[in-house]
């Protein structure tokens, strides 16, 4: 007889095992994306269209759904097949705030402020600042007055990351010589040709090499005092979306480095797009992470963490169901994205009164629009930020 029950146990235990076994495979099966999703992206041969490429291989080992990816050159070229549905989601960095909010390329009648959602972001895992001679007399940002600095003609986030490290040392455009040119890399390009006194680059970018190489390396980073709560201030009234970073990865950067972070790409779609695909994308990206992390060291600012949605546009219904699977989601979370959403209706609700002026010429408009916005936001208690 006790053989008999122990026998009929051991039968339970093996068919316990394998619902449990089947559980395992339906929780991994609740990922249910289309054959092909498509994100637009940064051009090829950039980190964020290399990482993107990765998590595309990862994605389609464990889900067997292709991504396909829409290289582009500018933020318009990003949001505008985002809004007419050619793809399903955009990996954008921080100019998906004047997207947002209806600014710089975003502030004439054929855009205004668009409703944009995240799902996830990489918090990028290098310093994001500029670096300058070691020869040379900058040691802190506010030895930056009278120097000569770039200013990247067509690229309002670069020209952003420029006036919040100039607002970080308490100087405006107003102290420095700018310095006009057409790009990123001719940015650093400026620098090793002695036409600019530093260049905007980040510690985990080849091009940083280029500097350092150059007759006017080895190259120095002026560090951002964490301690500087005045200075950080300034700097996040400009850049809301700037974190503090402790690293030492990077040419010539010393350990333990006090800088600047942000997240980089951020991966939206528009607030139309349904619940279900919106969280089963964002479940692929994070769930596949361990086969693209290695890929390339920017991509472990994808790694899942309570800073994976923390970011100033509100996050999409689909991704909060996956953050609370999590236990990442918490009540503050819902509190400042009612915030988030509740700005992007105050948003909308300046520019249906702004457009009754359509047929305007367009700067006389974009003059309009900008002052008909930070009149909405400010009587809401938001801060316009951009004016």
């Amino acid at each position: 007889m006790i053989k008999t029950i122990s026998r009929q146990f051991n039968w339970l235990g093996a068919v316990a095992i394998a619902v449990l076994c089947m559980a395992a495979g339906i929780a991994q099966a609740q990922v249910k994306l289309p054959p092909t999703v498509s994100w637009s992206t940064y051009g090829v041969g950039t980190g964020s269209y290399n990482e993107a490429v990765a998590q595309a291989a990862g994605i389609k080992k464990r889900y067997r759904t292709d991504l396909r990816l829409l290289p582009t050159r500018n933020d318009i070229s990003k949001i505008a097949p985002l809004r007419s549905g050619a793809v399903d989601f955009s990996a954008m960095g921080s100019g998906v705030l004047f997207t947002q909010e209806g600014v710089y390329d975003f502030a004439n009648q054929s855009w205004g402020p668009q409703k944009v959602m995240l799902l996830g972001i990489n918090l990028f895992p290098a310093h994001v600042g500029f670096f300058t001679s070691a020869k040379g007399g900058i040691k802190q940002v506010s030895d930056l007055r009278g120097k000569r600095v770039p200013y990247v003609r067509g690229a309002p986030t670069l020209q952003e990351v420029m006036r919040g490290i100039l607002a970080f040392g308490g100087l405006t455009f107003k102290d420095v010589t700018l310095v006009e040119v057409a790009g990123f890399i001719a940015n650093i390009q400026a620098f090793t040709q002695g036409q600019t006194d530093i260049a905007i680059a980040n510690t985990l970018s080849p091009v940083s090499k280029r500097g350092d190489a150059s007759p006017y390396g080895p190259v120095y980073w002026p560090p951002f005092p964490h301690d500087d709560d005045a200075a950080w201030e300034r700097l996040q009234k400009i850049l809301p979306y700037a974190k503090k970073i402790v690293t030492s990865q990077g040419t010539r950067i010393p350990k333990n480095f006090q800088g600047i972070t942000y997240a980089l790409p951020v991966l939206i779609a528009y607030d139309r797009k349904g619940n279900d695909i919106v969280y089963n994308m964002t479940k692929a990206v994070f769930e596949s992470y361990p086969d693209y992390k290695d890929a390339l060291a920017s991509a472990k600012g994808w790694r899942l963490t309570s800073d994976s949605f923390d970011y100033p546009i509100p996050v999409h219904p689909g991704a909060v169901r996956f953050y609370k699977e999590k236990g990442l989601w918490k009540p503050e979370n819902d509190r400042n994205n009612a915030k988030l959403v509740k700005r992007q209706q105050v948003l909308a609700e300046a520019w249906k009164a702004a457009i009754t002026n359509k047929g305007m010429a367009d700067d006389a408009f974009r003059i309009a629009w900008l002052r008909t916005r930070a009149d909405y936001l400010e009587k809401a208690g938001f801060d316009p930020i951009w004016r």
